[in-house]
């Protein structure tokens, strides 16, 4: 697009971003970041939110924080991409912390979302307080229960060695 002096747009940002984060491309996603911030572009939910995955993804924590916590607004995207990033980064209690978090804030969580707490309830060992999140997401939120969430209720058991016991 540059080569051909083509502008892009947010949507094109966003793209390419969350191409990024697909492969891990931590350098592309940084220089599509600072042309963004060098072309005053203003970052909205849909580009924020790319912000917030990629550099979680691409295990720049400190930054995927920056973008979340600099967002005035957060809806349910953002909160989840968050969520996902901070158990691979070993903090899986605070990924916890952000899902109460969002819904004290009246955010209502989504299947990613779910996929999100259950696996940093696997990473950190948490697994009756993960089938407590479980049991919510159809009885409390609406939510039927999709293979991977049942693949992270299998992990948890598995890491916890109580699979034999289920």
């Amino acid at each position: 697009m540059q080569l051909a002096n083509v502008v892009p747009d947010k949507v094109n940002f966003v793209r390419v971003l969350l191409a990024c984060a697909y492969v891990g491309a931590f350098g592309m996603g940084k220089m599509v970041h600072e042309f963004i911030e060098s072309s005053r572009f203003h970052i909205d939910l849909k580009l924020g939110t790319a912000l917030v995955d990629m550099y979680g993804k691409c295990r720049d924590i400190d930054n995927s924080f920056r973008g979340f916590n600099s967002m005035n607004k957060k809806y349910v995207f953002a909160w989840s991409a968050m969520i996902v990033a901070l158990p691979n980064h070993g903090r899986g209690e605070l990924a916890l912390d952000h899902f109460s978090r969002m819904i004290c804030e009246k955010i209502k969580p989504n299947c990613i979302t779910f996929i999100a707490v259950l696996s940093a309830c696997s990473h950190v060992g948490l697994v009756d307080k993960g089938m407590k999140y479980f049991k919510s997401m159809k009885d409390v939120h609406g939510i039927s229960p999709e293979p991977e969430h049942y693949r992270c209720m299998v992990d948890s058991l598995g890491r916890a060695g109580r699979l034999q016991e289920a």
